[in-house]
């Protein structure tokens, strides 16, 4: 996962929220079903948890192969662990 802080603080998507989410998930993850089933997790867990990230940040969370396996309670655990180790670093544009 990573996380890149915007230079431009006003620049959001159409929606208005000042943070977005990027998911990639490769078919080494598994199924379509599988796939998809990480998908809506992350992005509920997004929705979620949308106020407590610094503003303005891009995520993009890209699943690899054990990432189809976890569980929601575990999934949350990785997702707050990285948001505390990411640098979130001044974008390049």
């Amino acid at each position: 996962m990573q996380a890149k802080r915007r230079l431009n603080p006003n620049d959001s998507n159409d929606l208005g929220y000042s943070s977005r989410l990027g998911i990639t998930v490769s078919r080494k993850v598994g199924n379509a079903v599988v796939r998809n089933r990480f998908k809506r997790r992350i992005r509920a867990w997004f929705r979620a948890n949308r106020e407590e990230l610094a503003a303005p940040v891009d995520l993009v969370v890209i699943a690899r192969s054990p990432a189809g396996k976890l569980s929601l309670a575990e999934l949350d655990l990785r997702l707050r662990e990285l948001l505390k180790l990411a640098p979130l670093e001044v974008g390049h544009g």
